[in-house]
């Protein structure tokens, strides 16, 4: 029994060509091996996931990932050959003694840029080696300047999460020193319950007695009030008595009574 061959997929078309070289563009910082300097292998695969669901939506040949990968690798290898033959040529190292043209292709020099090379779109005939050198020698320090700026705002980036970092530190601890102190507050409003429940408990039995001294002292003043009002009464009869019983003494006589008895 013969064995079905596997059906050979479609060469990718230039629109999906285009988006892979646009979305690498958009996350360079992700893929590009010069500007990804310490980003994660998640970060790197969730990246190419994202450019194959934008391929296959232009796509009527679903593709996978590693077919994805496989034609950005060569897209740039040939790109690199190209390249290398610019510079072969630009040196005098080209078998040939005729410079032949290198012709890179819009979409080649954009992976071109990407990958760091010199920039180099044809080598004519009429073009000197030394103007030659000096574009690529200019383009190559726009490349590393755009590259040190990239590294700056990295570093600007990582330093700004740093402070965030610490801010929220410093929250935190904040927040666990509040709760603390909360918690201290609690712990002495319990006490202060606990010792005033203890006092009121210690004082009850003082307060009972007091109480029932005051409500004897209250009874006995009562009681020594009653009896002292019948005796006053009397004695003030008494009194009264022993006056009408005194006998009266006349008052004494005046000097015209002495006058008159004496003739």
């Amino acid at each position: 029994m013969a064995s079905v061959a596997k059906k050979r997929k479609m060469n990718f078309s230039e629109r999906e060509v285009e988006i892979i070289v646009e979305e690498i563009e958009k996350q360079k910082h992700t893929l590009v091996n010069h500007f990804n300097a310490g980003v994660t292998h998640m970060a790197k695969n969730n990246a190419w996931m994202d450019i194959l669901k934008k391929v296959n939506q232009v796509t009527t040949c679903p593709r996978e990932l590693p077919e994805v990968k496989k034609k950005w690798s060569d897209m740039k290898t040939e790109v690199r050959r190209k390249v290398a033959q610019a510079r072969a040529a630009i040196e005098g190292t080209s078998a040939d003694c005729t410079p032949v043209p290198v012709i890179l292709t819009a979409m080649q020099q954009r992976i071109c840029n990407l990958l760091g090379e010199a920039t180099i779109i044809s080598l004519p005939a009429g073009d000197s080696p030394q103007e030659l050198k000096s574009r690529i020698a200019l383009n190559s320090a726009r490349l590393l300047q755009e590259q040190r700026v990239t590294n700056v705002h990295i570093r600007q980036i990582a330093q700004h999460l740093e402070g965030q970092n610490e801010l929220l530190q410093m929250m935190r601890r904040s927040q666990e020193a509040q709760a603390f102190a909360q918690e201290r507050q609690a712990q002495a409003l319990e006490g202060t319950q606990a010792a005033l429940l203890a006092l009121v408990q210690m004082l009850r039995p003082a307060l009972k007695d007091l109480r029932k001294f005051l409500q004897s002292g209250s009874e006995a003043a009562n009681a020594s009030s009653s009896v002292a009002t019948p005796a006053t009464g009397a004695t003030i009869d008494g009194v009264a008595t022993e006056e009408q019983s005194r006998p009266k003494t006349p008052p004494p006589p005046t000097p015209t009574q002495q006058a008159e008895e004496a003739q």
